[in-house]
């Protein structure tokens, strides 16, 4: 099983690294350690009831590093697979195209990128900040659940953990999580392959991707974001030197404030999960759960989860 220490307010940052192996006397099986990186130490989360469990098996473990019996009110069992989400007002959802600032429907960006004259020009123009070497290039979507997607051309001899890094960074990253790309049956994590059974991403998008195919992307397996991603198509051009460049980002979506109607710009962690909880600067502090429990409304499939504020 997988032990997390999770996103809370005892500590702050300080660089400690996830990935920890260490052994589990009771249960005679190796866990695996995956401490946030705020932590200052395992016992130190432990002692402030902040660890969560990942159970390989998808049995709710009953004992942990040391022999602690009782779970703290913040544990969560979740098996692999599991994915933790919540819900958000429908809304339609449009987008911007990167080449020509035109606004487009999410069904209808694909067709449009294909045809975008300012697109098409750039794909023609001399190589530029490339190095002029034709390669495979990926067009991928990736979707967040609700209003959040982008499109992307990725270089095919990327790795995943580069395809990782970029999604952490445009729409993930709060507190060092692992993630995991789990691609025709395999899973591949950013760490601690060896004691999960699982592969490393240091693949290369061409060893995995074919145009058609999806997968899925998980990132945090506490408080887990789940991404799907389908390879739209790929083509042969010159190399970027940029591995990742996005094509078409969803516009950023608005929520009402539930207390007064005007456009949200927090959300509370606690209520969104039951579709609430979203609230404009003048209602946050009289928020029954307090406005500590608040984060930033941003345009990710993150927003108002674990520690997450842009």
């Amino acid at each position: 099983m997988a032990l997390r220490a999770c996103h809370g307010s005892h500590g702050e940052y300080d660089g400690h690294e996830a990935g920890i192996t260490q052994h589990d006397h009771h249960a005679d099986t190796k866990t695996v350690v995956d401490q946030c990186r705020w932590a200052p130490s395992l016992s130190y989360a432990h002692a402030n009831g902040c660890t969560r469990f990942i159970n390989a098996t998808g049995t709710r473990p009953t004992t942990s590093v040391g022999g602690m019996q009782k779970l703290p009110w913040c544990v969560r069992a979740v098996a692999p697979g599991a994915r933790k989400g919540h819900a958000m007002p429908r809304q339609p959802s449009t987008g911007t195209c990167t080449f020509c600032q035109g606004t487009y429907s999410k069904g209808t960006m694909t067709r449009h990128l294909s045809a975008c004259p300012q697109r098409q020009a750039a794909l023609q123009a001399p190589a530029g900040r490339g190095t002029g070497r034709a390669t495979p290039i990926v067009h991928l979507v990736a979707e967040g659940g609700g209003p959040y997607w982008l499109h992307l051309e990725v270089r095919a001899d990327a790795t995943l953990a580069t395809l990782d890094a970029f999604l952490r960074d445009i729409w993930l990253e709060c507190c060092g999580h692992m993630s995991q790309f789990c691609i025709d049956g395999e899973d591949y994590v950013s760490g601690a392959a060896e004691e999960l059974g699982a592969s490393t991403m240091h693949v290369t998008l061409e060893k995995v991707f074919v145009p058609g195919m999806t997968c899925t992307y998980a990132y945090d397996f506490g408080t887990t974001t789940e991404l799907t991603l389908r390879v739209v198509a790929e083509r042969l051009g010159a190399r970027p030197r940029e591995a990742v460049q996005v094509l078409a980002r969803n516009t950023a979506p608005v929520f009402p404030c539930v207390v007064c109607g005007q456009g949200a710009t927090q959300v509370c962690t606690q209520c969104i999960y039951e579709d609430e909880g979203w609230l404009c600067d003048a209602c946050a502090p009289e928020h029954a759960c307090g406005d500590d429990m608040c984060l930033p409304v941003v345009n990710s499939p993150r927003v108002g989860m674990c520690g997450y504020a842009g």
